[in-house]
C-alpha cells in the first residue's frame, strides 16, 4: 500500500524526470545531497520540513500535496499513517 510520503516523492521524482534531470541535477536544483535525495526515494528518510518548505517555493504546483503531507505529520514529527 503507497503511503502519502510514497506518492509525494513519486510526484516529485516524476517532475526531475520532466525536467529532463538526473538525480544529481535535481538533488542540487533543491539544495539537498544526492545521497538524501536517494533516500528519499527509497523509503530510508523521510521529507524534513525544511525541505518541503523548499519543494512548495521551487515547485509550487505541489503545494497541495505537500501540504497534505505537512498535515499529516505528528506533533513530534512522525507521520500519523499507518
Amino acid at each position: 500500500m503507497e503511503t502519502i510520503k510514497d506518492e509525494l516523492i513519486a510526484i516529485i521524482d516524476k517532475e526531475r524526470i520532466r525536467l529532463h534531470m538526473d538525480q544529481r541535477a535535481f538533488s542540487k536544483f533543491l539544495g539537498i545531497g544526492e545521497s538524501y535525495y536517494s533516500m528519499l526515494k527509497s523509503g530510508a528518510r523521510k521529507p524534513s520540513l525544511l525541505l518541503l518548505s523548499t519543494l512548495m517555493q521551487k515547485l509550487p504546483q505541489f503545494t497541495p500535496e505537500i501540504t497534505v503531507f505537512i498535515k499529516r505529520l505528528g506533533g513530534d514529527g512522525k507521520s500519523k499513517e499507518t
